[in-house]
């Protein structure tokens, strides 16, 4: 169906116009035998159905809109024009003759399809001035108005609710809906519109839409423009002019600028109450203040140029109902333009188009000019040489005598400076606008250059690609302009410090990367580049490419303003794993049969040490922990407990400590490791037992860890214990260069060949999701082993075995057993 915004950018000035009604028009379409019965309704003791399509069914005009563009479909092919709503179908053409013409075409074509004309309602005589849809379109003067009867209709509604002191809410919303259609044939209509609506919302609760209400006084105020004699009469243009003048704009929270195609442009700062507003209302306020600082210009269309979506909406929806700060605005903004007869329209300009408007906006000073010091520009060319040409000037900051101004064209061209040929010279000066953006371009542009340049810029040693500065360091400096000291300790908490050290990692491999190219500017390109030469040159899977835009997101958006599109990203993605051959986890290259029988120790006296070397490895072993689980392992009584009879041995990791994909809402929970016999007595390689005798052997030690260096008596924090893994590997079987992380897979592994399946080990190991753990961990070459595995003891009768229950992601208020 059309709508009167689309009829209104159809018709032409001059146009000769005929209308058509079709007669019972629903009841042109047949209902089908089988579903006539759920159009049945019953009146006393009688039961009648639809066989025609009835009126009020939601669906009715959806379907009469589908069938009856076959006829407009038909009636195209004969060269007829036809705007259709419904049963109202509107002709029209450049002659009488032809929209005559048209008429008996359309009518014979309708006639022979089966469909009957209203004629008393069509309008059949060719004219230049019809009402249609409860439109008066005038083709003369390309204007239309509210039809005579709509407006008198109209009229008695707001009377109605003016005049009476009561009225409900579901009245109130029939009144807006008339004033809604009647909103675009009025000067300023959707803007008086929205306001009342924004009125009757928070005065009538849509709750009680049937409870009658006091109307207050505020609504009857807004009632007033709509009483006045003629209001509902007044005439519009179909099309308005295109705009004569268009201005880009910006707002930032440094301040405002703006640059017209006339030349004009400006800047300035906000005072201490506009710089607490929301950024929408200060896009809307440089629009206001070029409307402001031009008085000169009236009867002309102005067109702004933003980047921002809010202010674009509202200025061309003529305000919104969700904030009344940007109602406000709007209505002072169209005041101003309705006292010159200026049609105001705008237009969404990408940030990264609107580099000039962006320039001045982040301008500190009053005043667009900026300029180098006439004495340190003589000594800079006395040193350097003298340019050529100016090329980011004004007639009045002009240092050279040839210059490109943005404002007008020169004797070097213009007016912009970016669309020049630079190689016309040998020798540029350039000074441009203290913004990131526009300085950024201009280094774009010099790739092509081949000549000298004396460019004067800023010193910002928070650019990543001129600093050795650590990532920690970058986001200080950056946030530090922004926030307090104590708020931006905080926010540089967020992480843990696994997780910043793998960041600071990427950080370094990103510089890396500038070094290597050093004409590249800092842009969304250059990280999606950069994601690409991980994965080609290095050779680096999905996840450490994603780990890479992780690191980099926070300080390229708060320090530069850049984001990666999600869309580019996740295609990126998905073409380097497309070209990625699938991982399969390797079974390790060390034996474990050759480290358990280490591990025995037979022969030899065991001291501490090889105690702390087999409680840890059997430990971790038997429960699948990270290094950081059991770093996080207590002796406290309520952490580490043992059943009498040595059966089992049950742990958890300090409550302050949270695991890798654990959540504080969501803890995996206690565990419990079976003992492992042979021949009744405890096994060399059981793991209670051999938890039991390093923790007698170290009696003395402090409960609040439970494994400590055995030589200083320090604690062992994750990295120790990830070499002491290591260590224990390299001296059971020599020569493999292992990885701590391997004992972790070694034990899912097991516990999943034995018993478990791969969700249980999911959720036993804490791992995010099943297949982190098939492409990674699970090593299916591995051989029976009489070791304790993920709680799973080896595939001969032992002794007793503990009961699995709970895990992680089920409820654990009994906690997780192993």
């Amino acid at each position: 169906m059309v709508s009167v915004a689309q009829v209104r950018t159809v018709l032409r000035k001059g146009d000769w116009l005929a209308s058509l009604d079709l007669k019972d028009a629903y009841w042109h379409v047949p209902i089908h035998p089988r579903f006539r019965r759920f159009l049945a309704f019953q009146v006393g003791t009688e039961t009648f159905q639809f066989t025609r399509l009835p009126f009020g069914l939601s669906l009715a005009p959806r379907v009469f809109t589908k069938l009856v563009r076959v006829v407009a479909s038909r009636l195209a092919e004969a060269g007829v024009p036809t705007l259709m709503y419904l049963d109202d179908w509107l002709l029209h053409a450049p002659s009488k003759e032809q929209v005559a013409n048209n008429v008996r075409v359309a009518r014979g074509v309708l006639e022979e399809m089966g469909f009957l004309l209203n004629i008393p309602k069509s309008s059949l005589t060719p004219t230049r001035k019809l009402c249609w849809l409860g439109i008066e379109w005038d083709s003369l003067s390309a204007t239309l108005s509210l039809a005579p009867d709509n407006a008198r209709r109209t009229l008695r509604h707001v009377r109605r609710a003016h005049f009476t002191r009561t009225i409900s809410r579901r009245q109130w919303e029939s009144l807006l809906g008339s004033l809604n259609f009647a909103a675009p044939a009025m000067p300023l209509g959707r803007l008086k519109h929205r306001r009342l609506t924004r009125e009757v919302n928070l005065h009538l609760s849509p709750a009680h839409r049937d409870l009658p209400r006091q109307v207050s006084p505020s609504l009857h105020r807004l009632l007033r423009p709509w009483l006045r004699p003629g209001a509902l009469r007044q005439r519009v243009p179909w099309v308005f002019p295109p705009p004569g003048i268009t201005v880009a704009t910006d707002a930032s929270d440094v301040g405002w600028g703006y640059q017209s195609c006339l030349g004009h442009q400006r800047c300035g700062g906000w005072k201490e109450g506009e710089r607490l507003l929301h950024i929408n209302a200060r896009e809307l306020m440089v629009a206001k203040e070029w409307l402001n600082r031009h008085p000169q210009f009236a009867r002309i269309g102005v067109r702004f140029d933003m980047d921002n979506v809010a202010a674009v909406q509202c200025l061309q929806k003529q305000g919104t109902v969700r904030s009344e700060i940007l109602l406000s605005l709007s209505e002072q903004i169209f005041a101003i333009a309705a006292k010159r007869d200026i049609h105001l329209s705008a237009r969404y300009v990408p940030g990264r188009e609107n580099d000039w408007a962006d320039a001045l906006s982040r301008f500190r000073g009053t005043s667009v000019e900026w300029q180098l010091r006439p004495l340190v520009f003589e000594s800079l060319c006395l040193r350097y040489g003298t340019p050529e040409v100016d090329l980011f000037a004004s007639p009045s900051t002009a240092l050279l005598p040839l210059f490109l101004t943005f404002s007008s064209r020169t004797e070097a061209g213009g007016p912009d400076a970016f669309t020049e040929d630079w190689n016309r010279w040998g020798h540029l000066y350039l000074f441009p606008p203290p913004a990131t953006s526009v300085l950024l371009k201009a280094i774009l542009k010099l790739r092509t250059f081949r000549g000298r340049v004396l460019l004067i810029a800023p010193r910002w040693p928070a650019q990543p690609c001129v600093t050795e500065t650590t990532r920690l360091e970058f986001l200080r400096g950056v946030l530090s302009k922004r926030f307090t000291k104590e708020t931006v300790d905080k926010m540089l908490r967020a992480h843990r410090q696994s997780s910043v050290r793998q960041y600071e990692s990427c950080w370094k491999r990103f510089q890396d990367f500038l070094r290597r190219h050093p004409s590249r500017v800092i842009s969304e390109d250059t990280v999606l580049e950069f994601l690409m030469w991980l994965a080609d040159s290095t050779n680096r899977a999905p996840a450490t490419v994603l780990a890479h835009h992780a690191a980099l997101s926070d300080p390229l958006l708060l320090g530069f303003n850049i984001k990666v599109s999600e869309r580019p990203l996740s295609l990126l993605r998905m073409g380097i794993r497309a070209g990625t051959a699938p991982h399969r986890a390797q079974a390790p290259s060390w034996s474990l049969h050759r480290v358990l029988s280490y591990l025995t120790f037979e022969g030899v006296p065991l001291e501490v040490g090889h105690l702390l070397q087999k409680a840890l490895f059997l430990l971790a072993l038997a429960t699948g922990y990270r290094a950081s689980q059991l770093a996080a392992l207590t002796r406290h009584t309520a952490f580490s407990s043992i059943t009498p009879n040595l059966t089992s041995l049950t742990i958890s990791p300090s409550p302050v400590f949270l695991a890798k994909n654990e959540q504080a809402d969501d803890r995996i929970g206690p565990l419990a490791v079976p003992s492992f016999l042979r021949d009744g007595n405890f096994h060399p390689l059981c793991p209670v037992h051999a938890f039991v005798a390093y923790v007698e052997a170290t009696r003395g030690a402090s409960p609040d860890h439970l494994f400590y260096n055995s030589r200083s008596g320090n604690p062992l924090f994750p990295r120790s214990i990830a070499r002491l893994l290591c260590r224990v590997i390299e001296n059971g079987d020599p020569g493999h260069a292992p990885r701590a992380h391997s004992v972790r897979g070694v034990a899912a592994s097991l516990a999943f060949l034995r018993t478990h399946s791969v969700e249980r080990v999911r959720d036993l190991g804490g791992w995010a999701s099943t297949s982190s753990f098939r492409t990674r961990y699970l090593f299916h070459s591995l051989s029976p082993t009489p070791c304790v595995a993920m709680g799973t003891p080896p595939p001969i009768p032992q002794g007793p075995r503990g009961r699995h229950m709970g895990g992680r992601g089920r409820p654990k208020k009994k906690g997780r057993v192993i």
